[in-house]
């Protein structure tokens, strides 16, 4: 039997809850300026015509500002970063528009046509961006479908569903990102009432909250160790 207190994935409802609650109480002013905000401005982008001011505004405010992934970015490798995002996605365009239609819960990630043109765009991204980064910007550009990860994050849902991927500091494979892609897929399943109820609470995509429970979550499993 899981012991809910020390699984990430078969928590007490109330758990979700209260440390979804947690999360809104410390950050909810950032998110609401921040990461909405961004979400919102995105939403407007064609992205078929996207240029660098769409990637100054709420793309590079995202990812630098809200992910904190200035680190990672503003390095000598990926210099050329925003370019290279403009002239990928432009070329992708018509692909990330289709996923944008979709909702990570109603799709079924066992059928290989998803596997395929997910680790396809997750590794073009990914050579530009690097993997946390990646998952960050696949989230705003589809907030519905990509969940948003990161190397805390990844490392305890691939521990508990004993997955052998490789951790920070190697190389994390587009199969990586889908393997966690259909981890937090049943858990949203398994958990979509309290989910859709804490997404309208606070106005959260369903994968944010997610992301929030996952956060408060792993910081309670540390304190208690």
């Amino acid at each position: 039997m899981t012991d809910r207190n020390s699984s990430i994935l078969k928590p007490a409802q109330k758990e979700i809850e209260d440390l979804v609650k947690n999360h809104e109480h410390e950050w909810k002013f950032a998110t609401d300026i921040i990461y909405n905000n961004c979400l919102q401005f995105t939403k407007k982008i064609n992205l078929c015509e996207i240029d660098e001011s769409d990637i100054k505004g709420p793309i590079r405010t995202y990812l630098l500002i809200w992910g904190n992934m200035g680190r990672v970015l503003n390095t000598e490798k990926r210099k050329s970063w925003t370019y290279d995002i403009i002239e990928s996605v432009k070329e992708h365009c018509k692909d990330l528009i289709k996923y944008q239609s979709l909702k990570i819960e109603n799709t079924d990630l066992n059928d290989n046509k998803w596997k395929k043109q997910i680790n396809k765009h997750f590794e073009i991204f990914n050579g530009i961006l690097a993997s946390t980064a990646t998952g960050k910007f696949l989230h705003l550009l589809v907030p519905d479908f990509f969940p948003l990860w990161d190397s805390i994050i990844r490392k305890e849902i691939f521990r508990e569903l004993k997955s052998k991927e490789k951790q920070e500091g190697k190389k994390i494979t587009p199969k990586s990102y889908f393997k966690f892609m259909k981890g937090v897929r049943e858990f949203i399943i398994d958990y979509n009432e309290i989910i859709i109820e804490l997404s309208e609470k606070y106005q959260r995509p369903k994968l944010k909250v997610v992301d929030e429970y996952f956060l408060e979550k792993i910081k309670k499993m540390n304190r208690s160790d």
